[in-house]
């Protein structure tokens, strides 16, 4: 080989060496973003999914409540059917 293939080739080496690097810090830093991203998901689906059964809670409450006055009011207009 000459000496000027000899360099080119050591030039292409170098710069496949060098992609090679860049490509690898692309994927880390792809997948240290993606981990970031989901473990942010999971946080604001668990704070999501609190908060619904929060509103579930009170909403089972509401109905509750208003199930026995509904009973309250259908008994007082029975006594007053004379039923």
């Amino acid at each position: 080989m000459t000496e000027a293939s000899i360099q080119k080739g050591s030039a292409l080496e170098s710069a496949r060496s060098k992609l090679e690097r860049s490509v690898a810090r692309l994927e880390a830093a792809i997948d240290a973003r993606a981990g970031d991203l989901s473990a942010s998901v999971s946080a604001e689906t668990a704070a999501s999914l609190e908060t619904l059964r929060s509103e579930n809670a009170a909403l089972r409450d509401v109905a509750m409540t208003i199930g026995r006055r509904l009973d309250k009011t259908i008994g007082r207009l029975r006594g007053a059917l004379g039923e």
